[in-house]
């Protein structure tokens, strides 16, 4: 999974936190900006930081506390999450719906020039070509997406789909447009 600039600097935000000693810390993130992406990826990852952390992600029920000595475990609450107030009090939390954490995790839309970079370092290629954006296209994708990465792949993909149709391998205004048309056709 190749994350996003914000995503990235909440991973070191995340890291920070769990060598301050601090058990609360809080998500603050717009809709859209990929955190259930994040924590999909640090429960997906083996451990962070110097100490084995098992990262899970608690679903729609009370939060059953580990008893696992060995690793610590960090639980991850999302905003469909509902968690008893006494799970909570065990272990380390890092939760999107409850304020009451010194420790804020901001994850914030991509700026034009980190949606570039992240454009880049997906290094999608059509044909045995590597697929290049130009700057107006860019400009383009941040404005219809306001750097929210849940918009971008979608849009990113009907892109991609109509570029391989057309044989061709750079990504201009017009391509972006048209499918940004065509995405509100559909709906």
């Amino acid at each position: 999974m190749i994350l996003t600039s914000p995503q990235r600097r909440a991973l070191v935000a995340i890291d920070t936190f769990l060598a301050s000693g601090e058990t609360r810390a809080n998500f603050r993130a717009e809709r859209g900006c990929g955190l259930t992406a994040l924590l999909q990826y640090l429960v997906d990852i083996n451990g962070m930081g110097a100490v084995p952390t098992d990262f899970v992600i608690a679903q729609n029920s009370p939060i059953e506390v580990s008893a696992n000595s060995v690793c610590r475990t960090v639980w991850l609450v999302d905003r469909a999450t509902d968690c008893s107030e006494a799970a909570m009090q065990h272990g380390t939390v890092i939760s999107a719906v409850r304020p009451q954490s010194r420790c804020v995790i901001d994850l914030q839309p991509m700026t034009c020039d980190e949606l570039a970079d992240f454009l880049r370092r997906q290094q999608a290629t059509l044909n045995g070509r590597m697929v290049t954006y130009t700057d107006t296209a860019v400009r383009e994708l941040h404005r219809q997406t306001a750097g929210r990465v849940a918009l971008l792949m979608p849009q990113m993909a009907r892109v991609l789909q109509t570029l391989s149709h057309l044989g061709e391998s750079q990504v201009d205004t017009a391509l972006v447009t048209a499918c940004q048309g065509e995405a509100r056709r559909a709906a």
